[in-house]
């Protein structure tokens, strides 16, 4: 696992006014960057990270919409995952399904194989003591 790193501040000497990115930016903060690497079997010290720096770097938390934006994401994200897993799971049981299909379609196909080759046999049989006439018809011919 790669280690977190702090938070790096990119200072831009440039006395031009930005305009902000986002109604929880404080007007007064510069750009930061922040690269944290992500540890999934131990995600909530990522967000603490994350929390961590967005207070330190703008007013986000001390707007009472926070906590709703905050739920707002949190709930986008388990429907994501949620559909994400409907859709694999659809997936996984149309290809179960269509090998099921292709599986019953071979062995009828094979039945009728096997019907054909049994006509075909007992047409052969029938006409089998025709053959025996013939024969006894053509030994006594003789």
């Amino acid at each position: 696992m790669v280690t977190i790193s702090d938070f790096n501040e990119d200072n831009d000497n440039d006395t031009r006014t930005k305009p902000l990115s986002s109604p929880f930016q404080s007007p007064s903060s510069s750009s930061s960057s922040l690269s944290p690497t992500f540890d999934p079997s131990n995600p909530s010290v990522f967000l603490h990270k994350v929390f961590d720096f967005v207070s330190h770097e703008s007013d986000f938390f001390g707007i009472d919409a926070a906590k709703k934006e905050i739920a707002s994401l949190t709930r986008a994200t388990r429907e994501k995952r949620k559909k994400a897993k409907e859709l694999k799971a659809a997936a996984v049981a149309k290809h179960e399904a269509k090998k099921k299909l292709e599986k019953r379609l071979k062995e009828e196909e094979q039945r009728s194989n096997t019907d054909t080759k049994k006509q075909k046999s007992a047409a052969a049989m029938s006409s089998l003591p025709n053959l025996k006439i013939l024969l006894y018809l053509l030994a006594f011919s003789s």
